[in-house]
């Protein structure tokens, strides 16, 4: 744990702004790399020919669906 002191100097508060930063630049990469796996997704997911994105909750409905479905035809045979 920082004590005060180091927290509230000049270099302190360098250090902490670079690891926010950082920080922030590595969610926004995660973030990143999750929205396009959803854009993957519903690249393969069929839909319902809606001209609107599916938004990520309905795309995970959607692709549990198709599974399930695709699940059944291969039990079919």
């Amino acid at each position: 744990m920082r004590s005060v002191a180091q927290q509230s100097s000049p270099a302190g508060v360098e250090v902490m702004k670079k690891r926010r930063l950082a920080a922030n630049a590595r969610e926004r990469r995660r973030m990143n790399s999750l929205n396009d796996a959803f854009d993957r997704l519903r690249d393969v997911v069929p839909s319902l020919g809606n001209d609107r994105k599916l938004s990520k909750f309905e795309t995970l409905q959607m692709a549990q669906t198709y599974i399930a479905a695709l699940y059944e035809l291969l039990q079919r045979d």
